[in-house]
């Protein structure tokens, strides 16, 4: 929604009569408490484990609060005892203007773009720098952070004797010392109310001692308090009690959330000179923060320095920041050394590639798959034959800038030419050179000749990798996007080495991971849904194959768009789970798929034979009530083998047609022997030969109770 100028200017205003309260509310008390009763809320949870907190508002709130705070001098908070009272509900109303102060913010910054045009339709560009900006404006963590601290470790450990003479701690240190600073805060919020909690039933107990049975307290209580507790009902007893001790928690929270270098040196047991140059790299001191910052911004100083300090004791406004700023801190240093820039840049690359192919490896599971090799006229990072399908995979492993995250069309225009479409032409020459050459030749690093058979696939997939997270532009770009970028048939799948993972880690089998790419791929061809996340779109499969057949026929003849729900909170519990941070786990998202298709789809991957894989493919295509049918066929067959011990067969036309494309399985079952094999073939050609599908699958069984494939035969038209 574009807005004229009268509309900005009121829109400016409401934001600065607010940013006006907020400053004199915040000025009444501690500079420490406003921040860590933030910090509390949206960050720590009051129990003896960590959780991933669902944000209502925005993760910005408690950094944007920070900020505001960092303007002016450091308060020590006398108010906090002056008018104790009035704290809570200050707090509330500080919160509340945050929150006001953003989504206003946020308003207008959208209204920059416009993400659909006059019919309707989207516009790419708008629609992309849109949501690159809006996530990097309110969202902390792209992943989950046992992802973000192995990609950390592992690219930048080759630099820890660079890092620890340049900077004074390398990455493994910071981050050591970053998931110290976290625990200290889970540890510390925890303490303080157990401690009040505590100390609330102490002090019950020894009242109602003094009133009942006139036992003098432990603690002092000036004498007409004991006197007025004795003529009020215990329950409003309690209720002062509980009130009283919540004032003191909340006043007390700028010292139990912050810290010093010592504290943390000794928690983590590292020695203070590396701790002390850590803490200082990342703080901000009070009156850093110009004096003229009052809206939010994309890119602001605690991004670079999460820490704020004073007199020797920090606090962390944002853990989620902490990696974000290592990342971003080591990075800078080695593209600032000119001796390094290179290196550095060839080590994101080849780092990203070889992850990225041991993920796909481990679950496609190939004979043969290759990387870095070169021809006439091009190169290729990876590829990887499963069956009759080849990935041509190619590895981009450039930085997205800051001018490309604050939602500026040239820097994204120059990262998607870098990151897609450089990437996709790429894969697209080697493509047009392997395919239907029988003898395609390459050369690998050790400059040796790898000759490659390209009439063995018949399906061809391409895989644009990244090192960063690009979720705004891989799930935005649709085949036939006004940008003009890839066919239908060559639509790549786009993905960060972030997302990879955790699709490969929910895929079952290189069968499933092959039926996603396809099924995805498909639905990127369908105008009517909208997605913000891979993860997302992951959940979707393995809920219903991405097929949303009964939302189609709800929709049709409507216009407008149909955004998928988001399933990103319950990975997020699945991988703090898996991480011993809850106290009970979270089962692992599985394809919805009976036992009885998994067994078959997992025999027929196991087979080891030509074509298996892709019937395997063809079998999760199929819909629900047509695999049942399949399961009752295959069982009706089989029994009548084992009962006369002669061959049977049945076919099954496939019910989910794509593009027009339409196929058939034929299931036998039959003798292991030459003379069947011949029996069986001429028969499949005779049975093709009638048929009208493109894609005709022949299974032969022997096995008379489990599963014993022997040959599968493709015929196509």
């Amino acid at each position: 929604m574009s807005l004229n100028t009268e509309e900005k200017s009121r829109l400016i205003n409401e934001i600065n009569e607010r940013v006006a309260k907020l400053e004199e509310k915040i000025r009444k008390y501690g500079s420490f408490t406003i921040i860590a009763n933030a910090i509390y809320k949206f960050f720590t949870v009051a129990s003896h484990e960590i959780q991933y907190k669902e944000f209502k508002v925005s993760a910005l709130l408690p950094e944007y609060l920070s900020l505001i705070c960092l303007k002016f001098p450091f308060a020590y908070g006398i108010n906090e005892l002056r008018a104790a009272h009035d704290l809570p509900g200050d707090l509330q109303i500080i919160e509340d203007l945050c929150q006001e102060i953003i989504g206003l913010f946020t308003f207008l910054h959208n209204s920059e773009y416009k993400p659909f045009n006059d019919d309707g339709s989207i516009s790419d560009m708008d629609y992309i720098a849109m949501a690159i900006s809006n996530e990097e404006l309110h969202v902390r963590n792209e992943t989950f952070e046992e992802f973000h601290w192995e990609r950390l470790e592992t690219l930048y450990a080759p630099y820890a004797q660079y890092f620890k003479d340049k900077l004074g701690f390398n990455a493994d240190e910071a981050i050591r010392l970053c998931l110290t600073i976290q625990d200290y805060l889970s540890e510390k919020s925890t303490e303080a109310l157990i401690g009040r909690k505590d100390h609330v039933k102490e002090m019950l107990a020894e009242i109602k001692a003094f009133k009942y049975r006139n036992i003098p307290t432990k603690n002092f209580y000036p004498p007409e308090w004991l006197e007025y507790y004795k003529r009020i009902p215990d329950e409003q007893i309690s209720m002062e009690i509980r009130m009283s001790m919540a004032l003191s928690f909340i006043s007390r929270l700028g010292h139990d959330l912050s810290f010093t270098a010592a504290e943390i040196a000794e928690m983590e047991g590292m020695d203070m000179d590396t701790v002390t140059k850590f803490l200082e790299q990342f703080s901000l001191n009070f009156g850093e923060v110009e004096t003229d910052f009052s809206v939010p911004t994309i890119f602001h100083p605690l991004k670079d320095k999460p820490l704020i300090q004073h007199e020797g004791r920090y606090i962390c406004p944002s853990i989620f920041l902490m990696d974000y700023a290592l990342d971003r801190l080591f990075a800078k240093t080695l593209y600032g050394n000119s001796k390094k820039k290179e290196s550095y840049a060839k080590r994101r690359h080849d780092y990203l590639l070889e992850i990225a192919m041991g993920y796909l490896v481990n679950v496609l599971k190939p004979i043969h798959h290759y990387t870095n090799l070169t021809y006439p006229g091009g190169e290729m990072d990876g590829i990887i034959f499963v069956d009759n399908n080849v990935f041509f995979v190619e590895a981009k492993a450039h930085q997205i800038n800051d001018r490309a995250k604050k939602g500026y069309f040239d820097r994204i225009q120059g990262h998607l030419e870098e990151l897609v479409k450089e990437s996709h032409a790429q894969a697209i020459r080697s493509y047009k050179y392997l395919k239907g050459n029988t003898n395609a030749e390459f050369v690998d690093k050790s400059n040796k000749t790898v000759i490659l058979d390209g009439s063995r696939f018949k399906k061809a997939y391409f895989i644009s990798l990244s090192l960063e997270g690009i979720k705004a532009i891989s799930t935005s770009l649709k085949v036939g996007n006004t940008l003009g970028l890839f066919s239908p048939d060559t639509f790549p799948w786009i993905v960060s080495l972030y997302d990879l993972k955790a699709v490969c880690e929910h895929m079952e089998g290189p069968a499933f991971l092959i039926h996603y790419i396809h099924r995805r791929r498909e639905f990127f061809k369908m105008k009517t849904y909208l997605v913000d996340d891979e993860l997302d779109l992951l959940a979707f499969y393995l809920k219903q194959n991405l097929r949303f057949d009964d939302i189609d026929v709800e929709l049709k003849g409507r216009k407008g768009y149909y955004k998928l729900e988001s399933y990103h909170e319950k990975f997020n519990k699945y991988y703090d789970g898996k991480q011993g941070l809850l106290k009970k786990t979270i089962p692992q998202m599985k394809h919805f798929a009976i036992a009885q298709i998994k067994t078959l789809v997992k025999s027929l991957e196991e087979a080891g034979i030509e074509n298996s894989i892709d019937t395997a493919v063809l079998i999760l295509e199929l819909g629900v009530s047509t695999q049942k049918i399949l399961l009752q066929h295959i069982e009706k067959i089989k029994k009548r083998f084992r009962e006369d011990g002669d061959n049977h067969d049945f076919r099954i036309v496939g019910d989910d047609v794509v593009d027009d494309n339409t196929f058939m399985l034929a299931y036998w079952v039959g003798h292991d022997s030459p003379d069947f094999f011949q029996f069986f073939y001429q028969n499949i050609a005779n049975q093709y030969a009638k048929e009208t599908v493109d894609e005709f699958f022949a299974v032969l069984d022997t096995g008379k109770n489990a599963y014993k494939f022997v040959k599968v035969h493709y015929l196509t038209k």
